[in-house]
């Protein structure tokens, strides 16, 4: 699936949890670096080398997030 709709799905099912969290974590495969994905296997992640993942579910969401490898 794309960044886009990753990111949207993700963000509907922890907006309900928001109120009581302090932040997010989320795992990721690939490289990655400040939250930014810089590299996947295009095959199985077409599209998402270059996504900032936490600035976007960040921003989305309204709280601070941290992505790491899994």
């Amino acid at each position: 699936a794309t960044p886009d709709a990753v990111l949207a799905a993700a963000a509907e099912l922890a907006r309900p949890l928001t109120e009581q969290a302090s932040g997010l974590g989320v795992a990721c495969a690939g490289a990655l670096h400040g939250g930014v994905v810089l590299s996947t296997s295009e095959h199985i992640f077409p599209g998402w080398a270059g996504t900032p993942l936490a600035e976007r579910l960040s921003a989305e969401l309204g709280l601070p997030a941290a992505v790491l490898n899994d």
